[in-house]
């Protein structure tokens, strides 16, 4: 069985890091577990259970997966001011970036039942959930293909000089016909 687990990025944008000229300007303060801030460039969309996320590394201190740098949205709506509690933010983004983010979601080949899954609308875990099982017990699978006969996804992290990479290999088989399709994705590795 292989596995690839995400969090997809609802939206995104800059908020406002200084006061401005306006009197009304409403800078993120680092300093407050609770807070408030103007979203510079169009307005966000935020349903119920979207986090905000600010500068993940993907390190301890700095990693959506662990909670470090992930806060709960107060307010739902079409928003231009983003409104979170839950604590300070460990870290400011040098560009002042933002993410909103909901639940991970994760393909899954179970090669026992020769099946391509996919699940979604489960809790961010700290640990990817590793067997079909695990999986099972979150969330619902939604079945997207039949008739596997291999599967293989590999990852290499990006480094300064390039991004990180996804390569996947899923074979299928039906009655005499084989057919193995390769898709390899990009993984931007700036936060």
């Amino acid at each position: 069985n292989s596995f690839i687990e995400f969090v997809p990025v609802k939206s995104a944008g800059r908020y406002r890091a200084a006061v401005g000229i306006a009197a009304g300007d409403n800078p993120l303060d680092f300093s407050l577990s609770a807070d408030t801030f103007d979203v510079l460039g169009p307005s966000v969309n935020i349903v119920a259970g979207d986090k905000l996320v600010i500068y993940n590394l993907g390190i301890p201190g700095s990693d959506a997966y662990e909670g470090t740098n992930s806060r709960a949205l107060q307010t739902t709506g079409n928003l231009s001011v983003l409104s979170f509690n839950g604590g300070v933010f460990p870290q400011a983004s040098p560009s002042s970036r933002f993410f909103v983010v909901s639940t991970p979601v994760t393909y899954a080949c179970d090669m026992t039942n020769g099946v391509l899954l996919m699940y979604s609308g489960y809790a961010i875990q700290a640990n990817q959930p590793a067997s079909v099982a695990a999986l099972n017990g979150l969330a619902t699978a939604r079945q997207l293909a039949t008739n596997i006969t291999s599967c293989q996804i590999n990852y290499v992290p990006g480094i300064l000089q390039r991004s990180g990479v996804i390569t996947i290999y899923l074979g299928f088989t039906q009655d005499v016909a084989k057919v193995t399709l390769m898709h390899q994705v990009n993984v931007v590795n700036s936060p």
